[in-house]
């Protein structure tokens, strides 16, 4: 059975971290740019984010395989979910939120759109 992928980008980061002097030049290369760039390597495709790192896009998918993804695409998910935002603190605050108001009707009009004022029209 082989060992799952890091679930979200703080725990790839701590085992990329972990593992970053055992790795090979070119997949330290690819870390490096990673922590640098974490944005590109969520939006990017394979061949432009390789251009942009200095290397091939085989080095890039072998990088995603040291970490136990099927593929570069299955790798890109974290550093998609972090820079969404989509994180735990972000789910702690929705939590939160559903806890003040279990439906949408009981949302107040403000917090929906806060930049809209409402003003009472008397016809």
């Amino acid at each position: 059975m082989s060992k799952q992928p890091p679930g979200d980008y703080e725990s790839l980061r701590a085992e990329v971290s972990a593992r970053y002097d055992s790795l090979s030049k070119i997949l330290q290369q690819i870390a490096r740019f990673a922590w640098d760039h974490p944005t590109d390597m969520a939006m990017g495709t394979t061949s432009v984010i390789a251009k942009q790192a200095g290397v091939q896009p085989s080095a890039l998918i072998r990088f995603a395989k040291a970490f136990n993804y099927s593929g570069f695409t299955e790798m890109q998910r974290p550093f998609q979910q972090h820079a969404s935002g989509d994180n735990d603190s972000h789910n702690l605050i929705g939590a939160f939120e559903n806890l003040m108001y279990p439906t949408v009707a009981e949302i107040p009009f403000e917090r929906i759109f806060p930049d809209i004022s409402v003003t009472t029209v008397n016809l």
